[in-house]
């Protein structure tokens, strides 16, 4: 993914319970969501900000009333994928915001075995304290 563009992006605006937004990552593109913010009022109903990347939930906020909250994250969705963002109680709003980048590789692109880095031996090593690595 190198030599792309980047763009700053706003995914998702809601005010009002039970409000939810949906950004389909266009083709050719991967989707990063970098902040989430959310304001509450003076209600003491519950509230809940809900986060998907490709239909999975993966964030869950519950703020109290008279919160004001930016919570930052990464989540990445790519093209044909979806962010959602759903929030649940009185007087709550919430933005998410990040990046749309121009991607042509996709999730893992083309990567083969062999391009894949090298992980470390799982074998002991010599340690000058514990003698021949054995105990």
């Amino acid at each position: 993914m190198s030599g792309g563009r980047a763009y700053t992006q706003r995914f998702a605006l809601l005010y009002d319970d039970g409000a939810s937004s949906s950004y389909t990552v266009p083709p050719g593109y991967r989707a990063v969501g970098k902040l989430i913010t959310f304001q509450t009022g003076s209600s003491t109903a519950e509230n809940v900000v809900l986060l998907w990347v490709a239909g999975v939930l993966v964030a869950q906020w519950r703020p109290g009333a008279n919160t004001t909250t930016s919570s930052a994250l990464l989540a990445v969705a790519y093209s044909g994928e979806t962010l959602r963002l759903t929030i649940y109680g009185t007087e709550i709003g919430a933005t998410l915001a990040g990046y749309l980048l121009t991607d042509s590789t996709g999730p893992l692109g083309e990567l083969t075995e062999r391009e894949l880095p090298e992980l470390p031996s799982s074998k002991p090593t010599s340690d000058p304290l514990l003698g021949d690595g054995s105990r």
